[in-house]
């Protein structure tokens, strides 16, 4: 549920009288200069700031459409009253990335103005009430945007603010549209925050799946499926046959894990430890430059087309030349079930199955997973890759303040691997356990 357009929506009503099936006739249109004063604050100096005294609200202040003097610093000495707010002032940033922000004085205690922060107060209470006006900025945000990035700086003027026409009912009907306003909205919050809770507890219920599916406890063993050390041997032989071949990247020997390793928890008798880089390809995305971008061609992955579970590659478009690809980049070529994901910046993590037909390839920042032919299950790996246990893995090996991971950091992550046959089952009861979750969501 988009809350912020349902609000929208419930305000775009009540100014153009259909919220409250107004008699429109009655209400009249003004410009706010006639009902409201507004001045900008004082460009208070740093040197002027103390711990004690009368708070200053500058933009950092505005928080949540209220004023939030937890981290003001203060101004000692008395100034003129222009730049002195009262309760149930309205304010607004003037300038830079957060223009438009606006928050209602709601305390007793005097504070100043900062530079850069606009006061608009009203002058009758019998003419404007001060919730009716607080309404009809909400319902400005996108005009007042509108204006103030009409320049090279996001910047808006008292001029601009004082000149937008406001639709001005009888008190009585300002009442009853802030009234149905209020009620509105607090139903919109109500159902909200039930959905964010239950979208929460969702989220939480995934994961203990996804830990007991790694953990041997989501599903019955059965004596009859041959060992995972059997598969895990395959496998081993499997990346030799394609090593010998060429037919995967040349990377750092990765010895097996050894018979002192301390088991990061208990996995049933028939399954193995093993590190990721025995088991599954890892591969990073080419370092492609934007000079080698061409507006066709063959497509790259990016970090952008990747959504946590979906792919989509019609909402970023960077191509490389065919030949370009062909010479030098094959060996990069995405197929279908192979688990991509976002291997550096803020939205690592991020992980999806590869689902497209066409000619793809991964690009910076992205790194694909995949077992080693068929022989294992390759959903399994992919919701393994979804655990905070596997995420936890990389996370420790995190150096600097930007994530940034590749072949070095996923090939050290230890995994349970269950016989074939439990893999299966294992992501078909994942699957119909969040097929479930999905329908109390919804």
């Amino acid at each position: 549920m988009n809350t912020e357009l349902l609000k929208s929506k419930l305000l775009e009503a009540a100014f153009n009288g259909s919220l409250t099936h107004a008699n429109t006739n009655k209400w009249e249109f003004v410009n706010l200069n006639d009902v409201c004063e507004f001045d900008n604050g004082y460009a208070f100096a740093s040197g002027d700031y103390k711990t004690e005294g009368i708070p200053l609200v500058r933009i950092s202040n505005i928080q949540n459409n209220e004023i939030d003097l937890t981290d003001a610093v203060c101004i000692q000495g008395e100034y003129p009253e222009r730049f002195v707010i009262h309760k149930g002032d309205l304010l607004i940033a003037m300038s830079g990335a957060t223009t438009g922000k606006m928050g209602i004085y709601n305390l007793e205690r005097k504070a100043y103005l900062n530079q850069r922060v606009g006061k608009i107060r009203i002058k009758d209470e019998q003419i404007i009430l001060p919730k009716y006006r607080n309404f009809f900025f909400q319902n400005q945000t996108d005009n007042i945007l509108r204006l103030a990035y009409g320049s090279a700086q996001p910047n808006i003027s008292g001029k601009m603010i004082l000149s937008l026409v406001v639709p001005l009912p009888p008190i009585a009907e300002q009442q009853r549209i802030v009234a149905v306003l209020e009620e509105g909205f607090a139903y919109i919050d109500t159902i909200a925050s039930a959905k964010q809770n239950l979208s929460d507890s969702a989220r939480l219920l995934r994961n203990k799946i996804l830990q007991a599916a790694i953990s041997g406890t989501l599903v019955d063993h059965c004596i009859e499926d041959e060992p995972a050390s059997l598969l895990l041997d395959r496998l081993r032989k499997e990346k030799e046959e394609l090593d010998k071949k060429n037919l995967i990247p040349r990377k750092p020997f990765v010895p097996p894990i050894s018979s002192d390793w301390e088991k990061p928890f208990d996995i049933p008798q028939n399954w193995v430890w093993c590190y990721l880089a025995e088991v599954s390809l890892i591969q990073e995305g080419a370092g492609i430059m934007k000079h080698q971008y061409r507006d066709n061609g063959i497509q790259l992955l990016t970090v952008t087309n990747i959504k946590e579970g979906d792919i989509n590659m019609g909402n970023h478009i960077i191509c490389i030349e065919k030949d370009e690809y062909n010479l030098k980049y094959k060996n990069l070529t995405l197929n279908k079930g192979d688990i991509v994901t976002a291997c550096s910046g803020g939205s690592w993590g991020k992980t999806a199955i590869f689902d497209k037909d066409g000619i793809y390839m991964l690009n910076t920042s992205t790194l694909r997973l995949r077992f080693w032919s068929d022989l294992a299950c390759n959903k399994y790996l992919y919701y393994l890759s979804k655990t905070k246990f596997f995420k936890s893995q990389l996370e420790e090996q995190l150096s600097g303040l930007q994530p940034n991971f590749g072949y070095a950091h996923y090939s050290k992550i230890a995994i349970p691997l269950p016989p074939l046959a439990e893999q299966q089952r294992i992501v078909a009861k994942i699957e119909e356990l969040f097929a479930e979750i999905d329908k109390l969501v919804k």
